[in-house]
């Protein structure tokens, strides 16, 4: 993308972001996409892909010190999860992908793998391929993001178990009840 438009559409971005600042509730399963949150980040995460490097640099730096923003994209990725259907696979979960490289420079790792561990359950229990998109992002990912993508593709059946009943939407957790 080239400058000029990065910086038209990051700057807008950012006004909405700012303006609307608003958090998920403690109840991060509900308003799933009327959440103006849902979109923004959509928002954010499409434009953090057609970015090159510099661009992202400087989306990064925008996070830079600020956990209660970082924390509500870890959340947003756990949204994707439940998103996620046929018909915008591609999209959710380059979305989902998208945002956990963005926050593997900021927040814990652990939660970024807990987020998407989620995505990736979510994936395969509507029989969506997720681990070609996510050995994909591994091709160029930095150590601390390959290490995450790794972590996501090696989580074994009662880890991803574990994981869902302590962190994934209670209708999926109770599925293993």
């Amino acid at each position: 993308m080239n400058e000029h438009d990065f910086q038209i559409k990051f700057q807008s971005w950012q006004n909405d972001f700012l303006s609307n600042k608003k958090q998920y509730s403690n109840q991060v399963w509900e308003d799933l996409i009327e959440n103006p949150l849902d979109i923004l980040f959509m928002e954010l995460a499409e434009l953090y892909e057609v970015a090159d490097a510099g661009q992202r640099l400087i989306i990064e730096k925008f996070f830079e010190r600020k956990p209660e923003w970082t924390w509500q994209l870890v959340l947003f990725i756990r949204r994707t999860a439940k998103l996620l259907d046929l018909s915008n696979k591609d999209r959710m979960i380059n979305v989902g992908l998208a945002i956990a490289d963005l926050v593997s420079k900021k927040d814990d790792f652990r939660d970024i793998i807990v987020s998407l561990v989620i995505l990736k359950y979510a994936a395969e229990k509507s029989d969506i391929d997720i681990k070609s998109s996510l050995e994909t992002a591994l091709i160029n990912a930095n150590e601390v993001f390959r290490n995450i993508l790794t972590s996501t593709l090696n989580h074994n059946h009662s880890s991803t178990v574990w994981t869902i009943k302590n962190f994934g939407p209670p209708e999926w957790s109770n599925e293993f009840e």
